[in-house]
């Protein structure tokens, strides 16, 4: 942590130790240990629409399973969100440890979203993001991915709008037996619920593919129980195919990570992600 940082925080939090926390990938994360609560110091260049977007997210979410935000600090060109310290093992350890709490875990994921996240309706004077039809005219995608997703793209479901977190999924939280703490909401927009369950669906899918049709139904099932939404396994697929997407345009400027996704994108054309 910046020196500067350090002396304007405990300025107002009196002596801590910045520690840094693991996992992001645009910001800065420290846990400031010794403040009373145990607080967490998120860093991001004050430009970022993301930071913003994050922050504006928590702030209508306050009654939910997410960080609590103490405050927002502009230093120069850095930008500190202020948020309470959560207890939990991320999600996605979980997976990779072969916890027997895995099932657990996705049945919590699914009551979470629906009951603390998509009950949220469309509120435009909230100025979170709101989802827009991305194009598929990015120089360094295949012509011919690009044309069958615009197939794709034309089955997307219409008619409801509430706030989704933009990259839910089991790496994005923390669990415990208690309960789930939603992290990482920079992506968040309003949009239709389905691309929430659709994103968790193909990220499991991704990485565990052997076990993702018994987590994906166990998710489902678990949030259609809390709130009923009909849809179809070719618009759930067209959801994993704006998502993806969404990340492409993101990283126009970061050619390391464009072929990466190009494959991916390549993978989800060919491969059924809704449960069997």
């Amino acid at each position: 942590m910046q020196t500067g940082w350090q002396q304007l925080l405990q300025a107002h939090y009196g002596g801590f130790t910045p520690v840094r926390l693991s996992g992001g990938y645009t910001n800065d994360m420290f846990y400031l240990e010794g403040t009373d609560p145990p607080l967490v110091a998120k860093i991001s260049g004050a430009g970022s629409k993301d930071a913003r977007n994050e922050v504006r997210c928590l702030q209508q979410l306050q009654d939910a399973p997410v960080p609590k935000l103490y405050a927002v600090w502009e230093e120069e060109d850095q930008l500190a969100a202020i948020m309470d310290y959560r207890q939990g093992q991320n999600g996605q350890s979980l997976l990779d440890s072969g916890s027997p709490d895995v099932s657990a875990l996705y049945e919590s994921l699914g009551r979470t979203l629906a009951a603390h996240v998509h009950r949220h309706d469309y509120r435009p004077e909230s100025e979170i993001r709101t989802g827009t039809l991305p194009q598929t005219d990015l120089p360094f995608v295949p012509e011919d991915l690009a044309v069958q997703s615009e197939e794709w793209l034309k089955r997307l479901p219409r008619g409801l709008t509430a706030l989704t977190h933009g990259d839910y999924g089991p790496h994005n939280v923390l669990y415990t037996p208690e309960g789930l703490t939603v992290l990482d909401w920079e992506w968040a927009e309003w949009n239709h619920p389905l691309f929430d369950l659709a994103w968790t669906c193909w990220f499991t899918k991704l990485h565990y593919p052997e076990q993702a049709d018994e987590w994906n139904r166990r998710f489902l099932n678990a949030y259609l129980h809390v709130r009923p939404l009909p849809f179809s396994s070719e618009q759930l697929q067209s959801c994993c195919v704006y998502k993806v997407w969404q990340v492409l345009h993101k990283i126009q400027h970061a050619p390391q990570a464009q072929a990466e996704w190009v494959r991916r994108l390549r993978w989800t054309l060919d491969t059924r992600i809704a449960p069997c």
